[in-house]
């Protein structure tokens, strides 16, 4: 379920907020930064600064998985 980027701004939220918004919403799923970016609205290197800061703080988690090409990918998900 995407979230709006301005629901967020008009709220007076900041990029952190809409990604913290966006996977609380889909709280039971694990999403790559190009999917929450996509959803988001957030420029992927931007994205790729937060996301790693959240890491750090606990606030999210990630789970590396390899996908049908045997390539390895990185999903995220907030931390219950």
């Amino acid at each position: 379920m995407p979230v709006k980027s301005d629901d967020i701004k008009s709220r007076g939220g900041d990029a952190e907020s809409l990604i913290t918004s966006f996977l609380e919403k889909n709280r039971d799923s694990y999403f790559t930064l190009k999917e929450i970016s996509e959803s988001t609205g957030i420029d992927i290197i931007e994205l790729h600064v937060i996301i790693t800061m959240m890491l750090w703080s606990g606030r999210i988690k990630y789970r590396d998985i390899y996908d049908h090409e045997n390539k390895l990918r990185r999903y995220y998900a907030i931390n219950k």
